[in-house]
């Protein structure tokens, strides 16, 4: 099979860790982020129930509290199971892709800095 060229506009950067996404509006629904890029980002959370992804936007935070981007505009774009997680677990982890939607500038300019200090290419 031939090379399958790369859709995304943007490049994916893989998040070293303490990442959360905050699904809004709260519902205490939360996940942790995978990856992100200038236009969005992939998430893991266990399901529970018949829980669904809808949102109209996220807070992402830092475990560390070094970083806080809130009300950020997104839409859902896609999910799969989490290959990646421990299959032994009882729970299943799903993850769960979101698209940014319009940012203002300082929205931009955290999500830049967000993408410098907690992520690696």
């Amino acid at each position: 099979m031939g090379n399958i060229s790369e859709r995304r506009k943007h490049p994916r950067f893989k998040v070293k860790g303490g990442l959360t996404a905050i699904l809004l509006p709260g519902r205490g629904r939360s996940g942790e982020i995978k990856n992100v890029s200038r236009t969005g980002i992939a998430f893991s959370y266990i399901t529970s129930g018949n829980w669904t992804v809808e949102t109209a936007a996220i807070d992402i935070v830092s475990q560390d509290g070094g970083c806080r981007l809130e009300e950020i505009p997104c839409k859902s774009i896609h999910e799969s199971s989490d290959k990646n997680k421990d299959s032994s677990s009882l729970m299943e982890w799903r993850t769960h892709g979101l698209e940014f939607g319009a940012m203002n500038l300082e929205q931009k300019e955290m999500l830049n800095n967000l993408i410098r200090d907690y992520a690696t290419s």
